[in-house]
Order: C-alpha cells, then structure tokens, then sequence
C-alpha cells in the first residue's frame, strides 16, 4: 500500500520498513490510480513499505478500502 493511501485511510501509526517482494511485478490497473501486483518471474521484484503489527480490524479496513480486484495473500518479503 502506498504511504498517501496509509496517511489517507488513517488507520493509524504502525512499525514499518522498507521491503522487496521477489517474484512479483507492479503494474498500472486500467482506468484506476491504483497499481496491481502480480506473480511474475523469479527475478522480478516489487519494492515497497512492510508494515507490522497490523490487528485483524486494521487488515479489514485496509481491505474495504482496496476493492475485489485484490486478494490477500501470505508472502516472504525480504527485509534489510
């Protein structure tokens, strides 16, 4: 997610750093100002922000606000 969208959705302040997704791709969804990500090939990689601590109503809310394009997943990010 987008540190303006976080900041918009304002669902509070939760430990993050920064992350790399392998083996997905970012793309632009058609006719929206959201990215997609997608599985890709083994090399690819998606950098992004990892936010931890998240409570199960805090996942929720973060879901409403995406759409039923999006599915949650459980992924290995890499951390520094």
């Amino acid at each position: 997610m987008f540190p303006e969208v976080w900041r918009r959705i304002d669902v509070g302040e939760f430990p993050s750093q920064p992350a790399t997704l392998p083996g997905f791709a970012i793309y632009r969804v058609k006719d929206a100002v959201f990215p997609g990500i997608v599985r890709a090939e083994p090399d690819d990689l998606v950098n992004g922000v990892l936010y931890r601590n998240l409570e199960e109503d805090i996942l929720f809310e973060l879901e409403a606000y995406e759409s039923d394009l999006y599915e949650r997943i459980a992924v290995i990010a890499a951390t520094e």
